[in-house]
């Protein structure tokens, strides 16, 4: 039964995840105002708010304490999610098309394989190797490195893009490894905790974007300009405030909410399956939504992606 719910889970995290660049581009142009970082910390608000009663009851449920290690995990994940993965991940929804962004954020399942082996100490195998190689080859297509050389702007951003992939990859492998560790946790309490700490970590970035050294620093890097003066409630009116509830409770916490069921119960590769049905949905969203064009290189590039994260679930059913 669980794993026909999972199965469910990763569906609905592949649609809702779909539209999360295209929501996320909309929310930080000139329709509404908002600042990148300023999204981030009000969508995980939200999640953190949605997240809390199911937490709580599986807490209560469980009769888990948390220990210093559990904290330090926390944290730990806090950080490397909330704070630097989805504030790169940001930054790389404005630089560059959707398409482009939610292509190589889809590439994470190649990172879940590599940190999987580091941290895990999981042996790859011949598939997952042909997972790696189609899916590297696919990214350098995609992201048209002959046409970057001369653009620094655009090399920032694709950089930035990789770095957050790379970094959720990480996150993923080590939830997993929190999970492995605590069977009594779940999906809620690992990614309700982890926004939590993120969350606080985020409040604090913030307000140290107000010094002016800090300030005046990134306000001198183009790609990370909304790294100074962060607003909090600045630009906050009704109408994107809806934005903002659409992105906290269906894109935040119904999509990471299902991907990890999925990670509890299904296992990380399993469950970074959505990204492999992402990375056909979202091109296509974002060319009817945003009305964004593809050269032939990243159509080459796209479909490459989508053999190399197809082949472990291919030849997983022709063995079964």
């Amino acid at each position: 039964m669980k794993k026909r719910i999972s199965y469910v889970c990763i569906l609905t995290t592949a649609l809702v995840f779909s539209l999360m660049e295209i929501v996320l581009k909309l929310a930080s142009n000139q329709v509404t105002g908002l600042n990148g970082i300023q999204i981030s910390f009000w969508r995980f608000v939200i999640a953190v708010a949605c997240f809390l009663p199911f937490m709580m009851r599986q807490i209560k449920r469980q009769k888990i304490s948390f220990t210093g290690k559990d904290w330090r995990n926390f944290i730990l994940l806090g950080f490397v999610f909330v704070v630097c993965c989805m504030s790169m991940y940001q930054i790389s929804c404005k630089l560059e098309p959707a398409a482009i962004a939610a292509i190589i954020f889809s590439c994470n399942p190649v990172f879940v394989l590599l940190f999987s082996k580091l941290i895990l100490h999981k042996r790859l195998t011949g598939i997952e190797k042909g997972t790696l190689f189609f899916a590297l080859i696919g990214m350098v297509l995609v992201v048209s490195p002959h046409e970057l050389l001369s653009q620094l702007n655009n090399w920032q951003g694709i950089l930035i893009s990789i770095s957050g992939s790379a970094l959720f990859g990480l996150y993923t492998v080590l939830s997993k490894r929190y999970l492995n560790e605590n069977p009594g946790a779940n999906g809620f309490i690992i990614s309700g905790m982890s926004f939590l700490c993120g969350l606080v970590e985020l409040w604090i970035v913030i307000g140290l974007t107000h010094i002016s050294v800090i300030s005046n620093f990134f306000k001198a890097i183009p790609s990370l300009q909304m790294f100074s003066n962060v607003p909090m409630i600045r630009n906050l009116t009704p109408a994107n405030i809806g934005v903002l509830l659409f992105i906290g409770i269906v894109i935040t916490a119904v999509g990471y909410g299902c991907y990890f069921y999925a990670v509890e119960n299904a296992g990380s590769f399993p469950a970074s399956s959505s990204f492999f049905i992402k990375s056909i949905l979202a091109p296509i969203l974002a060319t009817i939504i945003l009305h964004e064009q593809m050269k032939l290189t990243v159509i080459i590039g796209i479909i490459l992606v989508i053999i190399g994260l197809a082949l472990p679930f291919v030849f997983k059913k022709k063995e079964a």
